[in-house]
């Protein structure tokens, strides 16, 4: 994982490359805690270049949205690719994605569609060898 910083205006933006994992907690954590201590009032996290997310990195996102808060700096989630979208949307995270990504939430929204459906096929074919 690296990670760029760039400010204007109370607002700092960070670009996230690589995987957002366990491994990632380190220079993740102290990168935002620095960005929260630096007077900003919005920071944005760019999600473009990561390739990849597994729970660490959720857990890691959710708790720099959350302590962010407390200190009264908003985080919007910005760029994500489809697959990482996806992710957020499963986790009850898209709330905190741009809305300027809306094409990405009517295709992650689609996907959600066809897997509700999935599973009531799933269900339909269980009840059917009951």
């Amino acid at each position: 994982m690296h990670i760029t910083t760039s400010s204007s205006h109370n607002t700092t933006s960070l670009t996230l490359f690589g995987r957002l994992d366990y491994s990632a907690r380190q220079i993740f954590k102290s990168t935002v805690q620095d960005s929260c201590d630096s007077n900003t009032h919005n920071m944005i996290l760019d999600l473009t270049a990561v390739t990849f997310i597994d729970s660490s990195g959720l857990g890691l996102i959710h708790k720099c949205i959350t302590e962010s808060q407390a200190q009264n700096v908003s985080v919007t989630l910005v760029n994500p690719r489809e697959q990482i979208h996806s992710i957020l949307e499963l986790c009850n995270m898209t709330q905190y994605v741009s809305s300027s990504d809306s094409s990405l939430s009517h295709e992650a929204s689609d996907a959600t569609v066809l897997r509700q459906n999935s599973n009531v096929l799933t269900k339909d074919a269980l009840s059917i060898i009951d």
